[in-house]
This record gives structure tokens, sequence and C-alpha cells, in this order.
């Protein structure tokens, strides 16, 4: 579980770069579409024709994380990092639990 305001905030929306051992060029495009987190990944070689992927990664709160967790009988024992603050703290890093 991952702090999903902080993940919005910070949102990296284009990268790109070369693995040349591999002779490939990286490019990954990130954009929020509604609860997710959408990944699109080109991977292009020297030569032949490029492979794409996606990746989508729900955002859930912490009070919804919590809920859910009760309802399969999960115990969260502790929450760490500053998410606890996080009502009260903007800028704050990210946590997992």
């Amino acid at each position: 579980f991952s702090d999903a305001a902080h993940v919005k905030e910070n949102l990296v929306p284009y990268s790109e770069r070369l693995d040349g051992a591999a002779g490939l060029r990286i490019s990954e495009r990130r954009s929020i579409e509604g609860d997710f987190v959408v990944k699109r990944i080109e991977i292009t070689p020297e030569t032949g024709e490029p492979r794409r992927y996606e990746e989508r990664v729900r955002l859930i709160g912490l009070e919804r994380f919590r809920s859910m967790a009760k309802q399969t009988g999960l115990t969260i024992e502790a929450v760490r990092g500053v998410m606890k603050a996080r009502a009260t703290m903007s800028g704050s890093p990210p946590v997992s639990l």
C-alpha cells in the first residue's frame, strides 16, 4: 500500500532511458485515469518492432485500505512514516504498508 495522495501529486508523466547493453530504448508514460495509475511502456530495440505493455495500479486511500483489511480478517498493526499525519502535512514523503 502506498500513499495515494503522494503518488498523484508527484507522478512523473514521462520518462525515457536507454539500456545500451541490451540495445533498447524504454519509454514510460504515466497518467491518472479514475482510481488508477496507468503506465504505458514501449520497449524499442535498435532493429525490429517496438513492444508495448500497460500496467494499472489502483489508488486506494488509507481508510478504504483499513476497511478492506478488516473485511478480510486482516489487522493493520501499525501505520509507519508520516502517512498517519497526512491530513495535516502536505508534501509528506511516501510510505508503504
